[in-house]
């Protein structure tokens, strides 16, 4: 167990840090910044798991693990749809978010999407993938568009792809990190739950239970993913992925919460580790393995308690 004391010395402490996954993540974070010789945001207790928030920080992209990802992110920024959230702390100063994540694992694929490398790894994950063809960030097919969901609901990451037979097909990703969705729960009634009715996706009389609670989160992201597939004359269809460290526990626990009343195929709960073993599997670049030490790679914390 993290001591109170090695945290603060790497300023990894927050109060607010309710599980053991979420001291170990910010220490993490705090661990690679100080291993780039980065500055720490501040002098609070849990500065060390952000950079300064100023213009030199936004101008250097030093959250990012790689020139690909400073790509992803500058040009997601400038190309955002209407509405999507991209709150500049976050971005570029906020190390511990998802929201760098994403572009530090998705970036150098999306910057690169007629790579070969990148169908493959990702099919490893998801088999039915055959040619990964666009990777799209904070990414709705209408936001507040009656069509869907009539609310600003949008996927983190956005892969379209051609399935192995030939179909048109996505994936509607949900990136989670140090998150414990212990969060006020969004309402979801009106358009999603006539999705949620008309998608036969559902174990009758589980909507209450489902849209309540940790697991409200989801089903609003699983319930945009069904409404693409409902919308009449569409052309694609795929399913929603939550996407997050196999040591979180309390997303895994959601997990478990949540995916029994799921029955079909449009619900896939992944590992953050099992698609950067498969990137790893066809890429030799250095980028995954930073990736894997910043994010994951937790052997080197046991000596932090011993050295102090």
């Amino acid at each position: 167990m993290l001591t109170e004391a090695v945290l603060r010395h790497h300023q990894a402490y927050y109060a607010g840090d309710r599980s053991e996954w979420q001291r170990t993540a910010r220490l993490l974070q705090s661990l690679w910044r100080q291993s780039r010789g980065l500055p720490p945001g501040g002098e609070e207790s849990y500065h060390g798991s952000y950079l300064p928030d100023t213009d030199e920080v936004r101008h250097s992209g030093d959250a990012y693990i790689c020139d690909d990802a400073k790509a992803a992110v500058r040009r997601a920024v400038a190309d955002k749809q209407r509405g999507a959230v991209m709150q500049p702390t976050r971005l570029w100063s906020n190390l511990l978010s998802s929201q760098p994540l994403c572009f530090n694992l998705f970036g150098p694929l999306s910057e690169h999407v007629d790579d070969p490398r990148i169908s493959r790894a990702l099919a490893r994950v998801w088999p039915d993938i055959a040619t990964v063809t666009s990777i799209r960030y904070e990414w709705s097919p209408g936001r507040n568009d009656p069509r869907f969901l009539g609310n600003g609901t949008a996927f983190d990451v956005y892969v379209e792809f051609v399935a192995t037979d030939g179909s048109a097909r996505f994936l509607g990703i949900e990136v989670k990190y140090h998150e414990d969705l212990a969060v006020k729960p969004p309402t979801v009634g009106g358009r999603p739950r006539q999705v949620f009715e008309q998608s036969g996706a559902f174990r009758p009389g589980s909507f209450e239970r489902m849209s309540t609670g940790a697991t409200a989160q989801l089903l609003l992201d699983h319930l945009l993913a069904l409404s693409m597939n409902l919308s009449p004359g569409s052309e694609r269809t795929g399913r929603f992925v939550l996407l997050y460290p196999d040591k979180n526990d309390k997303v895994a626990e959601v997990v478990e919460a949540y995916a029994p009343d799921v029955v079909d195929d449009t619900f896939a709960p992944t590992t953050l580790e099992s698609v950067v073993a498969a990137l790893r599997d066809e890429y030799a670049g250095p980028w995954i393995d930073e990736l894997d030490q910043r994010y994951l790679d937790t052997s080197a914390l046991a000596r932090l308690d011993q050295d102090r």
